[in-house]
């Protein structure tokens, strides 16, 4: 489900970027002020700074999307 498809489309605002970790199995850990931070039973963790309204940085999609790359490649290795 990678954010490939969001080429071209704009900035995505922070509640989105929320709302694909969390379709991705990615729990939402709280945090202090602005900050969200997020971590995947299997591993990969993600921290959103700013307001859930506020547009996504660059560098933000970037780090939701490998979270979200990692987590649905490592599900199926445990044992």
């Amino acid at each position: 489900m990678g954010l490939s498809a969001w080429q071209g489309v704009g900035r995505k605002a922070g509640h989105r970027l929320t709302r694909w970790l969390e379709r991705a199995g990615v729990v939402n850990r709280g945090g202090r002020g602005s900050h969200r931070n997020f971590e995947h039973p299997v591993g990969p963790r993600v921290t959103l700074s700013g307001q859930e309204g506020d547009d996504a940085k660059p560098y933000q999609e970037r780090e939701v999307d490998a979270a979200i790359t990692e987590s649905e490649g490592g599900e199926g290795e445990e044992s």
